[in-house]
């Protein structure tokens, strides 16, 4: 899952009217690219048919982060399902978010992982932003692979992922109280 928005751009505050009108444009970038053929579950079940993924394979959704300050920035979700989706295609996948996160200047998105079972996360070295599940995967793609970390079950991530500013990677994990 991926969350990012339109608000903002590289951290610089931006007017009301400005963040409103980008994010309306966010949201219809990500319409476009992810319809179903069913236009009543467009914004609930979309398929990002120009993608050539299968339907049902990348869903999303209205999100917004909330600072300590109380401010907040509207955004959304992108989930990319990694059950049906090969690592070739997880990866054109997230080049497709980071590149519609470059076009409305975010300098990083959030990346959120979640274990649910006590499995190696791999780090494949071709994908430095993509983890993944060990026994989620073929790994013999031809890429010299490294074990990153032993995750305990129910542990939940969020990875900073760069865009526009180099340098922005940060894992931590998330505690909800």
């Amino acid at each position: 899952m991926y969350g990012f928005g339109a608000y903002n751009p590289r951290g610089q505050t931006a007017t009301d009217d400005y963040n409103e009108k980008h994010h309306e444009l966010l949201r219809n970038d990500i319409m476009d690219v992810c319809r179903t053929s069913n236009s009543a579950t467009t914004t609930t079940s979309p398929s990002p048919s120009t993608l050539g993924f299968q339907e049902d394979s990348v869903i999303w959704w209205d999100a917004a982060s909330i600072w300590e300050d109380g401010s907040s920035e509207k955004g959304f979700i992108v989930a990319l399902n990694n059950a049906m989706l090969s690592p070739d295609d997880l990866s054109k996948g997230e080049q497709w978010i980071v590149d519609i996160a470059a076009k409305y200047g975010q300098g990083a998105i959030y990346k959120f992982l979640f274990f649910q079972e006590p499995e190696l996360a791999i780090h494949a070295k071709s994908h430095p932003t993509m983890f993944v599940e060990k026994d989620g995967f073929s790994l013999d793609d031809g890429t010299e692979n490294e074990v990153f970390e032993k995750c305990a079950p129910g542990k939940l991530f969020r990875e900073t992922v760069p865009v526009l500013d180099p340098g922005t990677n940060a894992r931590v994990e998330v505690i909800i109280d």
